[in-house]
């Protein structure tokens, strides 16, 4: 009779120490928090740096897929792992070949790259350059 109340008090205790708090925890939650185009106007072809950064608002550690999209479209993308409360930084290399407006999105956040014709960047020395391109 004795071992069985101290198996009902051990079975208790595990169960309020450990079961109970552990599915308490707020499960992960991704929030891309910001979102830069580097640099935000570029030549036709010329790689742009996109970054984001991504924070875990849950309370436990978990896997955000990271969907960069142009227009809507999904051109690439990236697992991050977040610990609790934790925020990390996406890191994507784009470029496109012809001159426009571009939306570019990851999670709520967007920006618009604008890819010129006629525009060269010497990123060496600082400056750049805009031409006629008729």
């Amino acid at each position: 009779m004795k071992k069985m109340r101290v198996k009902c008090i051990v079975t208790i205790l595990i169960v309020a120490l450990v079961i109970i708090p552990s599915a308490c925890k707020a499960p992960a939650a991704f929030e891309v928090t910001s979102l830069d185009i580097t640099p935000a106007e570029a030549g036709l072809g010329e790689l742009v740096t996109v970054t984001a950064d991504v924070e875990n608002l849950g309370d436990v550690e978990g896997t955000y897929t990271a969907s960069l999209t142009i227009d809507g479209i999904e051109v690439k993308r990236q697992d991050i792992w977040l610990g609790p409360g934790m925020t990390r930084t996406l890191t994507f290399d784009i470029g496109k070949d012809e001159a426009g407006d571009y939306t570019v999105e990851i999670g709520r956040q967007s920006r618009v790259l604008s890819v010129k014709k006629g525009f060269y960047r010497n990123s060496a020395y600082g400056f750049s350059i805009s031409y006629p391109t008729s």
